[in-house]
């Protein structure tokens, strides 16, 4: 499978964790089990909300969600989107938004018609 298409499947599948259990402001994970956004494509990634060693495919998973976020097609960096989810006024539903528009976007990409 493609980097393309790997980082695609890893994005729907974090959207999927990020909608059954986010919500969480400034940790991977809380005591509540619910995930940040980073932390929903960790479990997607590795079936843990923790770092393992290995960030390279949710870094770039994140830096796909940064760029729906930003408009920057060009941006890499995940860190707008944790700024972002990390913000108080800001809803799962409003995070879901992003993951769902990213998506839409990259799909495009690795399914080009």
């Amino acid at each position: 499978m493609g980097l393309e298409m790997r980082d695609y499947k890893l994005l729907v599948a974090a959207r999927d964790v990020f909608a059954k259990q986010g919500g969480a402001k400034y940790a991977l994970c809380d005591e509540d089990n619910k995930v940040c956004v980073m932390g929903a494509i960790n479990m997607a990634d590795h079936g843990n909300a923790q770092w393992n060693g290995d960030e390279q495919a949710p870094m770039r998973v994140g830096g796909l969600l940064s760029a729906s976020l930003t408009g920057d097609k060009d941006e890499k960096y995940y860190y707008n989107m944790v700024v972002y989810n990390n913000r108080h006024d800001i809803t799962q539903d409003d995070v879901l938004v992003i993951f769902d528009k990213a998506i839409a976007e990259y799909e495009e990409k690795v399914n080009p018609e």
